[in-house]
């Protein structure tokens, strides 16, 4: 028997205070004063479906304009909405259990509308990751994900599961989950910014 649990979670994320600022409604405005980007991405394609052709003309013998995503040693700056995302598919693509960016610190530079498509929550991510006040728009999911390195928990949320390090200074605003789980299924983990929380959140 499945049960939808749409609004339950409405209240569970509203009442979290490790959301920051968190609000569900049908269109969200932003800030007159605030730089938001943004970023299409390719017909037909989810978060969970970008591949390293889908940054190529952001990628250069060098490394990736720094437009977008720059690295100096052990700092990360996204400086876009598609730095963000390529920052995602990094993580996501790295070798199970492994983080690329262990020890290294991700500033966020602007506020990223994340538009109409849908989310996967970022896993292998064991470092800093320090928001500088800046917002994190249109959050959407309606599937539940399992981790990239390979345990049977499922998970919904900006970042999936996060064990090491600190997550701060990042607000999620206007978070869109649609899910359905099954009575008796494994463990499932949902948050807005954070699914499952472990050590140094």
């Amino acid at each position: 028997m499945k049960r939808h649990f749409f609004f339950l979670l409405v209240l569970v994320l509203s009442a979290c205070g490790v959301l920051g600022f968190l609000t569900l409604p049908s269109h969200v405005s932003f800030a007159a004063s605030a730089t938001v980007s943004s970023w299409e991405l390719p017909e037909g394609k989810n978060y969970k479906d970008l591949t390293d052709e889908d940054f190529s003309d952001i990628l250069t013998d060098g490394g990736v304009d720094p437009a977008h995503y720059y690295v100096n040693g052990n700092d990360v700056y996204i400086n876009s909405a598609k730095g963000f995302a390529y920052f995602a598919h990094v993580a996501n693509s790295a070798v199970a259990g492994v983080s690329p960016f262990d020890q290294k610190t991700v500033h966020l530079n602007t506020d990223i509308d994340l538009g109409t498509r849908e989310w996967m929550p970022i896993f292998n991510f064991t470092g800093n990751f320090d928001g500088q006040g800046h917002y994190i728009y249109n959050l959407t999911i309606k599937e539940l994900f399992s981790s990239t390195y390979g345990s049977s928990e499922k998970y919904a949320g900006l970042f999936g599961s996060y064990l090491n390090g600190t997550i701060s200074n990042v607000h999620v605003r206007n978070a869109n989950y649609d899910l359905t789980v099954e009575n008796g299924s494994e463990e499932n983990y949902v948050g807005g910014l954070v699914a499952n929380m472990g050590v140094g959140i």
